[in-house]
């Protein structure tokens, strides 16, 4: 036998519907009496409106007269989601009166409701690595407001567990591609038009020529060197231990301004290197003295350890392994030598145009004592040869 009809509720079928509708949710009054779930939510409204049921369970009163005033005047502007929370409802509900209502919000509202406010006040040491990582591998596009920023898998692993500080609403897909060392990508990508702007004050549409001064303004002090770790990741390398050269490098005429300016912030000289291609014109800023090197390695990696493993693997190698000396060095400690017609050794530093030069008997008094005048130059960022 069918189900009965919308209408005839007998006063058994109501005074059971008074008695259950707070315990009972619709579908199961709807089994008891043989009914479909809507015909009971219908009834239970009637019995609101005469007064015989006081409250209905989960339900909402409708939308009043003011509320949708404030709905035409607002919806626009505000969006569903806002004018929600301002009018104390249910987002679905706003969403369907809205709907019913033939009002619709600005598209662009949909591509900020996501929280980024974190890129704009930036305290999270991972997010200021991630905008240095960004700059050297990452693209915002030109026809809409979205970031995308392509990583290989294995380095993508390395850096799984931190992803979610950058905020939710982060797409994340797999795709393939024919250069073998990167035959799978790991795609992070999102739609905000606000971190967009904001990322376009930032130079970030025009970095592949440009200088990162701006980016690196907006960053707190303190947390810079968490972004040069970031662009080191992404565009930095070193090319050989035995040699000793870590170099960042760009396809492109780059404006090495901002690393001039790390330079003089570490007392380190970096030396750009420019080439011109058929195609297009390529350099790289690099660097070659094993102090250098040493100086700005421990001014990356300083303070929280992420990052890709195999960058930092290497890095440690550098650090860990014996300077290997050249066939004529006459001493295994820095800034310490011996001269052919000398039997002394010669201490010697330089930094600001200031050089000082010691003589001693003593090899290892002498390395000492370079110890102590590169704390005086350098202070933390010394790289000394007795810790």
């Amino acid at each position: 036998m069918g189900r009965k009809s919308r209408v005839s509720f007998s006063e058994i079928e109501d005074q059971f519907i008074i008695d259950n509708h707070m315990s009972m949710v619709n579908s199961a009054i709807g089994t008891q009496l043989n009914r479909s779930d809507g015909t009971i939510a219908s009834r239970k409204k009637i019995l609101l409106n005469k007064g015989r049921i006081i409250e209905i369970r989960n339900w909402k009163p409708p939308i009043l007269a003011s509320e949708k005033e404030f709905l035409t005047q607002n919806y626009w502007t505000l969006g569903a989601k806002e004018c929600a929370k301002r009018m104390n409802r249910l987002y679905i509900t706003i969403l369907n009166a809205a709907k019913r209502m033939g009002l619709k919000q600005d598209p662009e509202l949909s591509f900020n409701h996501q929280d980024m406010s974190h890129f704009f006040d930036i305290k999270d040491p991972f997010v200021a690595y991630f905008l240095g990582y960004f700059w050297a591998d990452g693209t915002i596009r030109k026809d809409k407001p979205r970031m995308v920023f392509k990583i290989k898998q294995v380095d993508f692993n390395d850096l799984r567990s931190h992803l979610m500080r950058l905020g939710t609403g982060w797409i994340i897909r797999e795709c393939r591609n024919d250069n073998p060392e990167w035959s799978t990508l790991n795609i992070f990508e999102l739609t905000h038009k606000k971190l967009y702007e904001c990322l376009r004050t930032l130079d970030y549409h025009i970095k592949s020529g440009g200088s990162a001064d701006k980016v690196l303004t907006h960053l707190p002090e303190h947390l810079r060197h968490y972004w040069w770790r970031g662009y080191f990741e992404g565009d930095g390398c070193i090319t050989s231990l035995k040699s000793g050269s870590i170099s960042f490098n760009s396809g492109l005429d780059q404006d090495w301004t901002f690393v001039h300016n790390l330079g003089r912030l570490l007392d380190i000289e970096f030396t750009v290197e420019r080439c011109v291609r058929v195609d297009r014109g390529g350099s790289k800023a690099r660097i070659c003295n094993w102090a250098y090197m040493t100086r700005l390695i421990r001014y990356m990696y300083a303070g929280e350890q992420f990052g890709l493993t195999r960058k930092l693997e290497r890095c440690n190698l550098y650090l860990n392994s014996n300077r290997i000396k050249k066939s004529n060095s006459t001493s295994q400690y820095l800034g310490v030598s011996r001269g052919a017609s000398r039997r002394k050794f010669t201490m010697s530093i330089s930094s600001c145009g200031k050089k000082i030069v010691k003589y001693f008997e003593d090899e290892i008094e002498a390395a000492k004592l370079y110890d102590y005048y590169a704390t005086q130059f350098y202070g933390n960022r010394a790289v000394l040869n007795f810790s």
